[in-house]
């Protein structure tokens, strides 16, 4: 399927998971990395967190990569050409946005980068949509946590912006869930 045969949201969600990868475009280089085939996690990091940017959706449609917040925008961009009530959220807890979309009276969490998770959930309201996040959150959570998660909304970002820009930019804004987790 190509991008502009995409009529639905389910049909966006199958284009993203065949076309596009888990990755980044480096600012240093121009150059796509992902943890998968650079199999080392302390230098993907450093080259996340030092040159990371975020990408248009032009230019996730070209790269054919992005990490969520690329994706997020990607999937945005569509939803809101189409007409969509969407809304964006991030936790600090793994770093992670996400986007959910309102359609035939259902909150449906869309999800492409939570590996193990991904899909579209539909629920009747948004505390459901943030509690099956934050159990997703958790089900791929390395020891115990004991700590807050908080979720924050988060408008349409400027594109360009490094790591750091884009998450200062988002914790700008207020909590609007938040759960204790012990």
């Amino acid at each position: 399927m190509e991008f502009n045969d995409v009529k639905n949201p389910r049909q966006l969600y199958e284009f993203m998971r065949e076309n596009i990868k888990y990755g980044f475009i480096s600012s240093y280089d121009m150059l796509v990395y992902s943890r998968k085939e650079i199999r080392n996690s302390e230098l993907y990091e450093q080259l996340l967190f030092n040159s990371y940017f975020l990408q248009s959706p032009d230019s996730v449609l070209k790269s054919k990569y992005g990490l969520c917040y690329d994706q997020v925008e990607f999937a945005r961009s569509w939803f809101s050409y189409n007409n969509y009530l969407v809304k964006t959220y991030f936790t600090k807890y793994h770093n992670h946005s996400f986007l959910v979309y309102y359609d035939n009276n259902s909150y449906n969490l869309f999800e492409t980068t939570f590996k193990g998770s991904n899909g579209i959930y539909p629920f009747d309201n948004m505390e459901e949509v943030f509690d099956k996040y934050i159990e997703m959150q958790l089900s791929c959570a390395k020891s115990d946590i004991n700590d807050d998660i908080n979720i924050i909304e988060y408008s349409k970002p400027l594109y360009g912006q490094n790591f750091y820009q884009f998450r200062d930019y988002i914790l700008t804004n207020p909590v609007v869930y938040s759960k204790r987790i012990n």
